[in-house]
């Protein structure tokens, strides 16, 4: 088998696209039912307003109609928005806040635009958490992948309830993930606990890269992790 050795930095693009193309195909999934409710919706509104007779359309089936046609639109809208906030990575980013970073990519995964699952995400996020200014530059991808790579272990393990929390205290941010039900893979965890300088995959690992990227990018910049598999909780907790 031949070798192929890849620098993180373009392995890190490369699984960037891969997650794109990926994602695009999630929204093209996505856009279908709104798309055919939306057009439901707007071939009953034209028969209504086509129907003859002295009565002509029923004002409250005409409205309740067009309040079907702005949710599908609502729906549309936050999909478009949910990818498009993911497509450009050369925007310098000023600060990071990582409670909304953490909103943002837990609403991203609950549509359903990068993989199914059945994971119910609970957030408990600190009050006051003061945002990091001039971030690392690898920060952002690292947590969201992190985030991606859990949910897909839980889905795979068969673990539904994750909690992810944050907190602020002696000028330290911490985030946790904790899983409950059924534990973490033996995989995952030895993962993030070992060194990622020097990983081999073969094609049926290929799965880990993900895994592998998100650990390289927190530990570039600078963040600690700590996991604890138990029979029936796994806990992340990253140190900024």
């Amino acid at each position: 088998m031949e070798r192929l050795d890849l620098s993180i930095d373009l392995a890190k693009e490369l699984y960037r696209l891969a997650c794109l193309g990926r994602m695009m195909g999630g929204l093209i999934h996505n856009l279908n039912g709104p798309l055919h409710g939306l057009g439901i919706e707007l071939d009953m509104v034209r028969m209504a307003i086509a129907k003859k007779g002295a009565q002509g359309p029923d004002p409250a089936a005409l409205e309740n109609r067009l309040g079907g046609m702005e949710r599908e639109i609502e729906t549309l809208d936050r999909l478009i928005r949910l990818c498009s906030a993911r497509t450009d990575d050369a925007a310098v980013i000023p600060f990071v806040d990582i409670n909304g970073l953490l909103r943002d990519e837990s609403e991203f995964l609950q549509a359903n635009l990068y993989y199914k699952h059945q994971v119910a995400t609970v957030l408990d996020l600190a009050q006051g958490m003061p945002v990091i200014e001039s971030p690392p530059a690898d920060l952002i991808l690292g947590v969201q992948w992190l985030f991606r790579e859990v949910v897909a272990d839980m889905e795979r393990q068969g673990s539904t309830s994750l909690l992810v929390a944050t907190r602020y205290e002696n000028h330290t941010r911490r985030i946790s993930f904790v899983v409950s039900g059924k534990p973490l893979s033996t995989k995952f965890g030895d993962f993030l606990s070992g060194s990622v300088e020097q990983r081999t995959l073969s094609p049926s690992s290929i799965t880990d890269l993900g895994l592998i990227l998100s650990t390289a990018l927190l530990q570039s910049s600078g963040v600690s992790l700590v996991t604890k598999n138990l029979t029936d909780e796994s806990r992340i907790d990253l140190t900024l």
